[in-house]
This record gives structure tokens, C-alpha cells and sequence, in this order.
């Protein structure tokens, strides 16, 4: 018996029962007979299981989750989905055949529609920890995975490292590939910023909505990317979407506010409303003596397969843009075009243009009928 070991604050223990199962793939290089012998693996949750050698049709009922998937390179195996082209185009520009998935989960993910599911008839199902429809999704004879985003740069890369695990050997290489890359990258950030002193870096404030307003605040990834990129968090309070009044706005008196992108809001033609949230901070005179508005340097988040700022893969692409909005000359080498058209080359191989990686970077939907 082979052991592979994952660390999500815990110790996760995936058993290859395999013979020829390779311990660094954890996929058996043998052929369709292999399928019935399977693996046994242990989730997040401690919950044991048997799951096929051969991975090839997918459920998802986790949207962020649907962008670890097609970042590896595995978009195309998801079968039954709980995303809209509307809500998350850039997934089904990445991942087309997702457009013929069966909508089989509602869009929190907490309810199945069972026949959707069974008729999709997927080898796996991945479902958030803990959601309320789990029980329903273990009666139905298909290995049931708990995933979660682990809110750590750590539990990011481990959950990409389990997901690529589950999905074969060619997603499991991306995701090495990507947690290689995801190092080189923060490591090369942080070396220029290590040396400004902590009095010396622009306070940021993320805003997660404006009505009604929420911030973002310390012990999640969001803040990992503000500290990462150079900056310095003005909430003082741990959690995600906390409402917060405009006086204490006032009193942090941010530097730089980038407001966040919970959802898109953009459409499949190609357009973006989503410049309004920014007009509404300029228009309204409740925020004009803030340092940010009056320097302008209010921001939206650039978006994509899910949003960068929160639960993403993409959350390597977000820690550069963001260094670069705090220091463009500190980080004027860095060509965020030619990132992403790396990072969806490389990882989810996948050739992006330049004009859609613009898009990205403006928070604009693709053309999805090109």
C-alpha cells in the first residue's frame, strides 16, 4: 500500500490500493479494466472511499470549485454543474463542454436534483465541506469528495494538489506545475517588497460590496494577497463581507480601496456593468474626503474563471496585479497579459488572446458565441 499525505490544518491521508499506482500521479497506468479495482481515498472530512483508477466525467457542486477543476486542465470532465454561462462566463469560454453539463445542484450547492445527477451518471462528485444537501449525495452510490478552499495560500495549494490527484495524472502534473509556479511567483513578490518599511506601504481597504457595505478583513486569503503584494490591511477585525458603517471608513482612511468581485457581474456578450460600483464611490459625496478617492486610487478587482480575489486558482494571477497597483515601477516588468496567457497555457492548456486576457484584467465577460 502507497501512501500520498495532504495538509489542510489537518493530515490527509490518500491510500493507493492500486498495484502500478504510481505514488507521485496516484493514477494507475493501466487501462480501462483497472477502472473497477479503484483507490481508496480519505477527504477532508476523514470520510473514506473507493474511487475509480480513471477519472472521466466529473459533478461539481461547488462553483468556486469548478475553477480548480479547469485550471488543471480537467473542464471538460465536468458533467453536472450548478453554474450559469451568465454568472461565470470565462468558465465556459475555458471549458466549452460545459455548456452541455447537466444543471444538477442549485447554485449555492445546497439542494441535488438526484435525476439530473443520476442521468449525468459522473465517476465523482465534489461537494463543499459540510453542505447541508451531503447526505442526500451519499445515498446515491457515487463517491462523494469534500472539498474546501482552505482560506490559506497553504490549503489552496493542497486542495489543487488533491483535486489534481483525483482527476489523473496529467491534472495531477498541472497541479504540481502550479503550486512550482505559485512559489516562484511569491517568492520573486516578496523579495522586492521585503525591504519598505512597514510605515512606508500603501493601507489597503477591500471592499466585498457597497450595499450593503462590507469589508474584508484579516485571517483569510484576501488578506494574504494585500500582505503579499505590500500592503497593509486597514480592517482590524478577522472575517469575510463584514458589514461596516461609512464612518469607519472614514477613520481607517485607506490608501488604495479595491472593491471585490463576490460575483460577476457581467454578461456573455462581452460587456461590463461592473464600472458603476466605482462610479458610486466617486458619486457620492459620503466618500469624497477619503485619501483613495481623492487620489484615485479606487480600483476594481480584475476577474476571471472565478473571481481573483477570493477561493481562486487564479489567485496567483491576483497577488502580481495587485503588487503592480501598489508599485507599478517596483513591478513595471511584469506583464500581466503575458501571465495569463501563461497560466492558462501552462496549467489548464488552454491558449487564451491577448484581447481576452484584457478582458480579464478590466473585469469584462468574453464573447462567448465567436
Amino acid at each position: 500500500m502507497k501512501k500520498n499525505w495532504f495538509k489542510y490544518g489537518m493530515l490527509l491521508t490518500v491510500f493507493v490500493v492500486l498495484s502500478g499506482c504510481s505514488a507521485t500521479s496516484g493514477v494507475s497506468s493501466e487501462t480501462d479494466s483497472s477502472k473497477a479495482a479503484g483507490r481508496t481515498i480519505v477527504d477532508i472530512s476523514g470520510t473514506e472511499m473507493e474511487i475509480p483508477a480513471i477519472v472521466e466525467s466529473v459533478a461539481d457542486g461547488a462553483a468556486w470549485h469548478h475553477e480548480h477543476v479547469i485550471t488543471l486542465g480537467g473542464g471538460n470532465k465536468i458533467t453536472a454543474t450548478n453554474v450559469t454561462a451568465n454568472a461565470r462566463p470565462w468558465m465556459f469560454k475555458i471549458a466549452p463542454k460545459l455548456a452541455n453539463a447537466a444543471f444538477a445542484f442549485d447554485m449555492s450547492g445546497t439542494k441535488i436534483n438526484t435525476e439530473e445527477l443520476l442521468k449525468a451518471d459522473p465517476d465523482i462528485v465534489f461537494m463543499t465541506l459540510g453542505v447541508d444537501s451531503l447526505a442526500q449525495a451519499t445515498t446515491l452510490g457515487i463517491p462523494v469528495i469534500q472539498v474546501t478552499d482552505g482560506g490559506t495560500v497553504e490549503g489552496l495549494k493542497e486542495e489543487i494538489r488533491l483535486t489534481g490527484f483525483v482527476l489523473g495524472a496529467e491534472e495531477y502534473k498541472s497541479a504540481q506545475a502550479y503550486v512550482k509556479y505559485l512559489d516562484e511567483r511569491a517568492a520573486l513578490i516578496a523579495s522586492r517588497v521585503s525591504d519598505i518599511k512597514p510605515e512606508d506601504k500603501p493601507t489597503v481597504l477591500h471592499i466585498a460590496n457597497l450595499d450593503p457595505l462590507a469589508v474584508d478583513g484579516t485571517d483569510n486569503i484576501i488578506n494574504e494577497w494585500i500582505k503579499l503584494a505590500g500592503g497593509v490591511n486597514v480592517v482590524d477585525f478577522a472575517g469575510m463581507n463584514k458589514e461596516v458603517s461609512i464612518e469607519q471608513v472614514m477613520q481607517w482612511d485607506p490608501d488604495i480601496i479595491i472593491i471585490g468581485r463576490i460575483l460577476s457581474n457581467t454578461s456573455t456578450s462581452g460587456t461590463t456593468v461592473s464600472n458603476s460600483s466605482i462610479d458610486q464611490v466617486f458619486g457620492n459625496s459620503n466618500w469624497s474626503g477619503l485619501t483613495a478617492v481623492k487620489e484615485r486610487r479606487v480600483y476594481e478587482n480584475a476577474d476571471g474563471v472565478f473571481s481573483w480575489d477570493r477561493r481562486a486558482a487564479e489567485f496567483v494571477l491576483q497577488f502580481q496585479w495587485a503588487a503592480k497597483l501598489l508599485y507599478p515601477e517596483l513591478f513595471s516588468d511584469i506583464d500581466m497579459v503575458k501571465e495569463i496567457k501563461y497560466y492558462f497555457n501552462t496549467f489548464a492548456h488552454y491558449s487564451i488572446s491577448d484581447e481576452d486576457a484584457q478582458k480579464m484584467l478590466t473585469g469584462q465577460a468574453p464573447d462567448l458565441h465567436e
